[in-house]
Parts: structure tokens; C-alpha cells; sequence
């Protein structure tokens, strides 16, 4: 079984990084400059693009995607979101349908069975 192996050291910004998304226009491609002018300058903030890569709001080239645009839309990205994560967390979604209910300990658990990570990956 196999989950996305990026992700991020610190996750404070992540609702902001993408509240900013969605009121800002879409760039040719999403880059740690085009984060900076989102106000996200931090080297922290900077993990967030191979995410983005993994849960397909960007390409492999960084381009944003159709899922991205669609995300964009206040009224459907709560409903993106949700898909994003299930698409890049299917396995996680096969072991428990209703992951998104799990506890923060029974999740870490659960994505070290899942990935073999330690502690600090899994957290």
C-alpha cells in the first residue's frame, strides 16, 4: 500500500496558503516565487508545492491543474478538497472508509502501517 511521501514540516500556513489560492489568480505555473508574492516566504512554506503535486492541484511541471481552477470556486472547494485527499489517500481511505473521522493517534498509526515511516513522517 502507498501514500503520497511528500509532506510538511509545519502546517500552520497550510489553510492560509490556500485561502490565498483561491483569491488570487492563477499563475502559468506555480513556483516558490509566485508563493512569495502570496505572501508565504518562509522556507516551511515551501513544501507545500510537491504536496500540491501529490494531491494533483498541479502538474508534475508545476502547471496548475484542473482541479486547482475548480478549487477556486468558493462553493465547490471544500468538495475539491475532499476529493483531492481521497484520490492521494485512497489507501489510507481502503484500511477506513471514514478516515477523516480518525483521531490524530489513530491516524499517525495508521500511516505508519500503511507507509513504514517513523514517528516524525507519520505525525
Amino acid at each position: 500500500m502507498s501514500v503520497p511521501e511528500q509532506y510538511l514540516n509545519s502546517v500552520g500556513n497550510v489553510p492560509s496558503i490556500f485561502e490565498a489560492i483561491r483569491g488570487a489568480g492563477v499563475p502559468p505555473r506555480f513556483s516558490y516565487e509566485f508563493l512569495k508574492q502570496l505572501g508565504f516566504a518562509s522556507s516551511n512554506d515551501r513544501s507545500v508545492i510537491p504536496v500540491m503535486k501529490a494531491l494533483r492541484f498541479l502538474d508534475d511541471n508545476s502547471v496548475p491543474t484542473d482541479r486547482y481552477n475548480r478549487y477556486r470556486d468558493p462553493s465547490l472547494s471544500g468538495a475539491v478538497m475532499a476529493e483531492a485527499l481521497r484520490d492521494a489517500y485512497a489507501d489510507l481511505f481502503t484500511v477506513k472508509a471514514d478516515a477523516q473521522t480518525m483521531n490524530a493517534t489513530s491516524l499517525q498509526g495508521a500511516f505508519k502501517r500503511i507507509t513504514g515511516k517513523g514517528d516524525a513522517v507519520a505525525k
